[in-house]
């Protein structure tokens, strides 16, 4: 039953039916709109708390939270810690094809013509609403590693598991408005403001062994990039 109340309630929030800094209702009118115990709803407030949508205050009530209380979902390669997200986080592999660059690929990587690569097209999504579309062009990966991988989460944990050593990764952070195909991916419209992160990452010998650029969208999400070299 908790599950029940926690669904109606996050989607009254994304809809904006409860809207940041709305006061909740009472727990004893959730009981008794949902003709329910105190038991499932408080599980279910619980569930909303410790994802932060909603805060509460002493003596006041149950509140929706800011956009700054809403959960953090980290870049920079982290996608070990968008992991700990659970079942609110998926990942789907759209693509997985062995390439070779182009003109305007070589030139932007600084590669020769015609290097063999894999391009790799994946779509985040948190609570089953695409959050990041990203592209990846890796040069130490085949395409069948990524194959095996399925619907993965994160190309580090990829890199950690062939031994694959990251020392840098430099990034190019930018506002960018969304095309038509982003725009159809992220399920915005035309032209809707995103954030595009170009990060190129180097190995230990300072090879680039991946670039990759992604869109995000920045309507209900702050982040935080965490970047580290991998332990020896």
């Amino acid at each position: 039953m908790h599950n029940i109340i926690y669904d109606d309630i996050l989607q009254k929030i994304k809809s904006h039916k409860y809207d940041e800094g709305d006061l909740l209702p009472s727990e004893l009118k959730l009981c008794e709109f949902y003709n329910a115990s105190r038991t499932p709803v408080r599980q279910a407030l619980q569930r909303l708390y410790d994802e932060g949508f909603i805060v509460r205050q002493a003596g006041a009530g149950t509140f929706v939270a800011g956009r700054k209380f809403w959960p953090d979902i980290e870049m920079g390669g982290c996608g070990e810690e968008l992991c700990d997200k659970g079942p609110y986080l998926k990942c789907c592999t759209l693509t997985v094809k062995e390439i070779c660059t182009d003109k305007e690929l070589s030139e932007l990587l600084n590669v020769p013509l015609e290097t063999p690569t894999v391009m790799v097209e994946r779509v985040r999504y948190f609570h089953n609403e695409p959050i990041h579309y990203l592209k990846h062009y890796t040069f130490c990966l085949s395409a069948k590693d990524l194959f095996k991988h399925g619907n993965f989460s994160s190309m580090l944990a990829i890199y950690d598991e062939r031994n694959i050593k990251i020392s840098a990764t430099d990034e190019v952070i930018e506002a960018v408005p969304a095309n038509a195909e982003i725009a159809k991916m992220l399920d915005v419209p035309f032209a809707y403001p995103l954030l595009l992160i170009n990060r190129y990452t180097y190995d230990e010998k300072n090879n680039l062994i991946e670039f990759v650029y992604f869109y995000i969208k920045t309507n209900n999400w702050k982040y935080r990039a965490h970047y580290r070299k991998n332990k020896k």
